[in-house]
């Protein structure tokens, strides 16, 4: 029996960019691992969150109203371009599971402190 060729990634984020992927409460997910184009793996935990909308009157005051319920959450910053693969885990099972490109960017990278003079800030 032939093996199923991979589908190709259904959606393309670019390098420096923040992610998230969410999962009904129910579903018990309790960390997303995600593999790089590389190989490395980095496992990012899942947290509730309550999605909200912001609606801002002509005094410019804010109104917050709930937009759907609780779910699921986790947040990841791919840095290499290329196709990164993802799995949704409870304990030892894998709950879901997919791919994603990321594209390169002009964004410069993560700030931190820097090594030829730690007074000031850098980019990796």
């Amino acid at each position: 029996m032939p093996s199923a060729k991979p589908s190709p990634p259904n959606e393309s984020i670019p390098a420096y960019a923040r992610m998230t992927r969410q999962f009904p409460l129910g579903s018990a997910v309790d960390r997303v691992e995600f593999i790089a184009p590389d190989g490395s793996r980095e496992i990012r935990p899942t947290f509730r969150h309550q999605p909200v909308s912001f609606a801002y009157d002509d005094r410019g005051y804010e109104t917050v109203s709930l937009a759907g319920g609780i779910v699921l959450q986790a947040r990841f910053t791919p840095t290499q371009p290329g196709i990164y693969r993802w799995q949704a885990l409870r304990v030892k099972t894998t709950v879901e599971s997919g791919r994603f490109r990321c594209a390169p960017s002009g964004h410069p990278g993560f700030v931190r402190v820097s090594a030829r003079d730690p007074r000031y800030f850098a980019h990796s």
